[in-house]
């Protein structure tokens, strides 16, 4: 970490401190602290050293500093707040009890600094309330108090800011401004407050002023390199890449092993274009500055890990770097259960689904586990098949969770279950659209950098368009009849906000282009799957969903065509539901009608198998709801050209059963009746197996008709 100069004033030093304290770098705070210390012997920067120091791990260390501070007036408060906070921590009455008397203690009255730097300690120990309660006694009697290190306004704005409530934000700004043109009286600078007014503006998406106010501090102040990197945060927001990544490479030119900046270098390669191998050496880089720069600082490891890993695409290569940084945590706290559950959902994105679940229980089994590791193991059931035993775990978050505060992973999960247990589509839909409205809430505070990516999540909301995607249209509509899906409307929602913030996400990019597909839009579709494919050549679904873009134009050799090359990048894809069901369907139409048998009967195994997992243990992807009924008709149809009447009506009866409270009942009943009446069979079970328009005009006319 590049040190500040030794002939700093004790304010600025103590402004660069705030700064690390509040991203929770703890060792560059100490570091800071201890430059002060050594220089001039500073007793409330001691106290600083010694919050830090119980910050990474080592509450005995800290109270041998707060024991020692609490001998002298000036830090007398601070030290014994500090104390406070680690016996509060311990759940030690005595020591608390004796603590809180000294504090109480008159002679501390007046001493309105110490309070506001006791205030302050309290705030970033995670404890607001008391913060504010403490600033509350004093803000009125003493308003404009400043010191050598801040003032309590200053203090009392990011305290406020912090909170996320209106009423507060706006009353925040009003304290910086104070404190800012207190300062410019004297012709200074509070770098302090001036970093407040910043985070108000970011707060209301005003960018460009709070671009203004950074490049006032980095001329006045060069060596404060934090205006840079919010600088460059912010430019990220706006979708300045270039800027951000020059700013981000002059920072790490100054200091090659600054860690945010490496964080920034390391999100601008995956946002943007998903350059997953760079990415994957940069982040052996941070690694290694990580271990020098916050060797004890398990929570910026594990922020890091969920970070990188939920950009990560679900590359291989990527993950097996990111799950360094997520066991790195876990070595430097091992009973931490959400640092365990996020070893599980490492395991989870690459697929290992047993090595997830043995995770996600041990994390549940710890002293601190939460709802994370319940919800991870849900998921894993689900996507491995074990439904029933999904079904019994859900029922505890379900009955805890607060209506007020609804989780979208919890509403989510609820939606597969609704789908793939009890086939209820209705309510599948309805969980859906509330677990999307419940993550546009949780995105809605606008973070910059990191915290952005992980408020987020990416994965979840690429979840929740692929279960839309289960209840879209398979085919765009009539032509001229200007119906749109609704469904598909909602799923294009979710992916388009995913890739707003971002652009580079592969699997977005091609879930897009099958909504532009079912929308009535397939060249915008092609043009999508074209230029997912130049960004990546191994991309087998890209070649799936061109294949059925071209059966549903009538290129049959294009489509076979298609497949082949999604079989060559991914030959375990013949274990897929989809791949079997478009290539039973093309051969059907080339009349070869034992080899489309063949590929349809092995559908309809995957489809109904009890483990949802492929041979090689990777999951089963479930067809949607359309799908699933064209595979059920279409066997049906080939079982009628191979002269086999009997099995057609099993198959119809069975696809009866399995779909007789789903919107797509109309297909079958349609197809059931022709059969019933012997007449015009093949043409019914055209008409029935697609969505082409001739099929949906005949349809309709049928249900005139009747």
């Amino acid at each position: 970490m590049q040190q500040p100069q030794r002939g700093l004033t004790l304010r600025n030093h103590y402004a660069l401190m705030q700064y690390y304290l509040r991203e929770r770098l703890w060792r560059h705070a100490e570091m800071v602290a201890n430059d002060v210390v050594q220089a001039q012997d500073d007793w409330t920067f001691r106290v600083w050293k010694g919050f830090c120091v119980d910050m990474q791990q080592n509450p005995n260390e800290a109270l041998r500093y707060y024991k020692e501070a609490s001998g002298h007036r000036e830090s007398a408060i601070p030290a014994l707040m500090g104390m406070a906070v680690i016996y509060r921590r311990n759940k030690d009455t005595e020591g608390l009890n004796g603590v809180e008397q000294r504090l109480n203690d008159e002679r501390f009255a007046n001493a309105h600094g110490s309070w506001v730097q006791a205030a302050c300690l309290l705030w970033h120990a995670s404890d607001p309330t008391r913060a504010r309660d403490v600033l509350n006694k004093y803000v009125d009697i003493a308003p404009d108090h400043r010191d050598e290190y801040t003032s309590i306004q200053t203090v009392r704005g990011w305290v406020d800011l912090s909170s996320g409530r209106g009423a507060f934000l706006e009353k925040c700004a009003g304290m910086f401004d104070r404190v800012l043109q207190a300062e410019s009286n004297d012709n200074t600078l509070d770098i302090e407050a001036q970093m407040g007014k910043v985070a108000y503006m970011e707060r209301k998406n005003q960018f460009w002023p709070a671009q203004d106010l950074l490049n006032r501090i980095t001329v006045a102040y060069p060596f404060f390199t934090p205006a840079l990197v919010v600088k460059a945060k912010q430019l990220m927001k706006v979708e300045d890449w270039d800027q951000s990544a020059e700013i981000t490479q002059r920072i790490l030119q100054k200091d090659p092993q600054h860690v945010e900046a490496y964080v920034l270098a390391i999100l601008q390669l995956l946002v943007k274009e998903a350059r997953y191998s760079q990415a994957a050496m940069a982040i052996s880089d941070l690694l290694q500055a990580l271990v020098q720069r916050e060797p004890r600082n398990a929570a910026l490891f594990h922020h890091c890990a969920q970070c990188f890993s939920r950009l990560s695409g679900n590359n291989a290569q990527f993950l097996s770097v990111t799950m360094q940084l997520a066991e790195h945590a876990v070595q430097l706290q091992p009973g931490s259960a959400d640092y365990i559950a996020e070893v599980a959902f490492h395991h989870t994105l690459r697929g290992d689904y047993k090595a997830a679940i043995v995770g996600y229980n041990k994390a549940a089994t710890s002293t601190d586990g939460g709802t994370t590791a319940l919800l991870g193991l849900i998921r894993c059931l689900i996507l491995s098949g074990k439904l029933a035993e999904a079904t019994q775990q859900i029922e505890f978050p379900n009955e805890i969770q607060n209506p007020q505060q609804r989780n979208a992973e919890l509403l989510l999960l609820n939606a597969m279950l609704a789908w793939r247990k009890d086939k209820n589509q209705t309510l599948s839909i309805e969980k859906l659209d509330q677990a999307a409205e419940a993550h546009r809430h949780d995105i809605a505070s606008q973070p910059t950098g990191a915290d952005l990516y992980v408020k987020l999540n990416p994965p979840l909301m690429l979840e929740i368009a692929k279960e839309y995607i289960q209840h879209c249209r398979t085919e765009p509509p009539e032509p001229g009849s200007g119906r749109q899906d609704p469904v598909a409307e909602k799923c294009r929602r979710t992916l388009e906000t995913l890739l707003r913030h971002v652009p580079g996400c592969i699997e977005a990019q091609l879930l897009l282009s099958r909504i532009c597909f079912v929308s009535g839009d397939p060249d915008k579709a092609s043009a999508l799957i074209a230029s997912c494919i130049r960004q990546d050549h191994s991309l087998p679904d890209a070649h799936l969903l061109s294949a059925q873009i071209h059966q549903y134009n009538g290129a049959i050799t294009a489509a076979l065509h298609s497949l082949e090359q999604a079989l060559t990048l991914d030959f375990e894809i013949k274990d897929q539901p989809q791949y079997n069901l478009l290539r039973g369907t093309l051969l059907g139409m080339t009349g070869e009608l034992n080899e489309a048998l063949q590929c349809l009967q092995h559908a309809i195994q995957l489809v109904q198998a009890a483990n949802q997992m492929t041979s090689k243990g990777r999951p089963i992807k479930p067809l949607s709801i359309q799908d699933s009924v064209s595979l059920y008709l279409q066997l049906a149809q080939t079982y009628l050209k191979l002269k086999n009447t009997e099995d057609a009506r099993t198959t119809i009866a069975e696809a009866s059963r399995h779909f007789k409270d789903t919107s797509q009942i109309g297909r079958i009943n349609i197809a059931h009746a022709m059969i019933v009446a012997r007449t015009d069979i093949e043409g019914a079970f055209f008409f029935s197996c697609s969505d082409v328009p001739q099929a949906q005009e005949h349809r309709r006319r049928s249900h005139d008709d009747c």
